[in-house]
């Protein structure tokens, strides 16, 4: 992303590879608050570890691409696919925060 809240402070930053998948993952951490932000090579073996009913879910479509957000208690899942890749977000910041960090992704 290109913003996310100065308090939590610098990411830390993962990609790994196996003959599964390519992962990339930033996390970012301070306190009793967290991000973490990670996109997944869409094999067909990976596609079905992740939810695809989306019926309680508010989707908000960013440059064409339907994202799927839903709220459990206090942490905010956001979910979508992009080319061959799996993308999430997942955290506990503010609805408003966590909307900011999702559509910075789209900024240049």
């Amino acid at each position: 992303p290109n913003w996310v809240p100065d308090r939590l402070g610098n990411p830390y930053v993962c990609a790994t590879g196996s003959k599964h998948a390519l992962a990339f993952y930033v996390d970012y951490e301070f306190e009793d608050e967290f991000i973490s932000i990670y996109h997944v090579e869409l094999l067909p073996k990976n596609i079905s570890t992740s939810e695809k009913d989306y019926q309680d879910v508010n989707s908000q479509k960013i440059d064409g691409i339907a994202h799927h957000i839903v709220v459990d208690k206090s942490i905010t899942k956001i979910v979508w696919e992009n080319g061959e890749l799996e993308c999430h977000i997942t955290g506990n910041l503010s609805w408003e925060e966590m909307e900011k960090v999702l559509y910075s992704i789209y900024e240049d």
